[in-house]
C-alpha cells in the first residue's frame, strides 16, 4: 500500500495513518518527550531541526557546525551527531569522522574524531554511545569522553543495535553478526547464526530477538543464543528484498523491518511471527525505522524521505 498524506488503512485490524512527511530527510529519532530530532539535507549542507511529531511543526533549527550531519543517535535527554568529513578533489584519502553531542539545541561541547567510521548506537539511561568502524573496532564513549576499544570484534561494522535495557550489544558487517556485553571487560564474542549472510539485526525487551538474512526475518532467543523459525510472510507483496533495519516496540509485541529495495516498511507479530502488513514509503532503500516510546507513532527514513505513521492498537 502507498501511504499517501492523511490516509487511513487497516493492517490486520491496526488503524495506521499517514501523519506528516518530510523530503530531503536523511535520519531521525524520537526524544522522550514524543518530538522528533531530524537531520536533513545533503552532507555539506545538512541541518538538525526539532519537530512536533503531531503535525510537523518546527521547534527550533541547528546549524553551527552540523552542515556535514549526516547519522543521529539518541542518549535520552542528549543526542550524538555524525558528521561527515570534509572531501576535496584531491586524491587524499578522506579524514576522520566528527563526533559531536547535543543537549536539546545546545552543543554540550563534547567531540572527538573516529577514523574509519561504520556505524554507532546509543545507551539513553547510561550515556554510553558505542561506535564500530570498517577496520572492525567496537569503541565506547562515555558521557562524550574520548573513545576507548571494547573489542576488535570483526573485518568491519556496518550496523549496530543495543538491547532495550543496555545489555546486549549487537553488529553485523552484512555478511556476519554478533553481539557481546558491554559490561562484560572481557569483550566475550557471541557469533550470531550458522554461516548465513545477516542483512540486519534488532534486539527488543526481555532477551527478544530478531535478524535478517537477506528477505528471510528470524527470531533470536538471547538468553539460550539460538536462531529461531522464520516468520510468516504470507500476504507480502514483494518477498525478496533484503531486510536491513529492524526496530521492536517498547513492549516486544510488535516489529519493524525496513528493506533495501522499493522501500517498504514492514509491520510483524513479534510474539507470534507473523506478518501485519506492509507500507510503502519511498521507491528506494529505508534507512532507518523506529517507534516511538509509547508505541503509537512509528518513522520511516529513506533516500531523501521521512515519513510519520500513528498506529491504532
Amino acid at each position: 500500500m502507498v501511504a499517501g498524506m492523511g490516509e487511513r488503512f487497516e493492517l490486520d485490524g491496526l488503524e495506521v495513518e499517514s501523519i506528516f512527511e518530510l523530503s530531503d530527510a536523511g535520519d531521525a529519532f524520537f526524544a522522550p518527550d514524543g518530538d522528533l530530532i531530524v537531520c536533513r539535507g545533503e552532507p555539506g549542507q545538512a541541518e538538525v531541526i526539532r519537530l512536533d511529531a503531531s503535525g510537523g511543526g518546527r521547534r527550533w533549527t541547528l546549524k553551527e557546525r552540523l552542515d556535514r550531519a549526516y547519522l543521529l543517535v539518541p542518549l535520552g535527554e542528549r543526542f550524538a551527531v555524525a558528521c561527515e568529513p570534509e572531501r576535496d578533489d584531491s586524491d587524499v584519502e578522506e579524514g576522520p569522522t566528527l563526533i559531536a553531542f547535543y543537549e536539546d539545541d545546545r552543543a554540550t561541547g563534547q567531540t572527538f574524531e573516529v577514523d574509519s567510521f561504520g556505524a554507532m548506537v546509543g545507551d539513553a539511561a547510561t550515556g554510553s554511545l558505542y561506535i564500530g568502524t570498517t577496520e572492525g573496532d567496537v569503541l565506547v564513549s562515555r558521557d562524550g569522553a574520548e573513545p576507548s576499544r571494547l573489542v576488535q570484534a570483526s573485518d568491519g561494522i556496518a550496523a549496530m543495535t543495543l538491547s532495550f535495557d543496555g545489555r546486549w550489544l549487537g553488529f553485523c558487517d552484512w555478511s556476519d553478526a554478533a553481539w557481546l556485553l558491554p559490561t562484560d571487560g572481557r569483550g566475550k564474542l557471541h557469533r550470531i547464526g550458522d554461516g548465513e549472510d545477516v542483512t540486519g539485526l534488532g534486539f527488543g525487551p526481555a532477551g527478544q530477538g530478531a535478524l535478517a538474512e537477506g528477505a528471510i526475518l528470524r527470531s533470536y532467543d538471547m538468553a539460550r543464543q539460538r536462531v529461531g523459525e522464520a516468520f510468516d510472510k504470507r500476504g507480502m507483496v514483494t518477498g525478496d528484498d533484503d531486510i536491513a533495519t529492524l526496530c521492536f516496540s517498547n513492549d516486544g509485541e510488535l516489529l519493524l523491518s525496513g528493506t533495501l529495495g522499493y522501500g517498504r516498511v514492514h509491520l510483524w507479530n513479534a510474539v507470534e511471527r507473523y506478518l501485519l502488513g506492509e507500507v510503502l514509503v519511498h521507491p528506494d532503500h529505508i534507512l532507518r525505522v523506529a517507534f516511538d516510546t509509547t508505541g503509537e507513532r512509528f518513522l520511516a527514513c529513506s533516500e531523501g524521505l521521512f515519513r510519520v505513521f500513528r498506529l491504532g492498537r
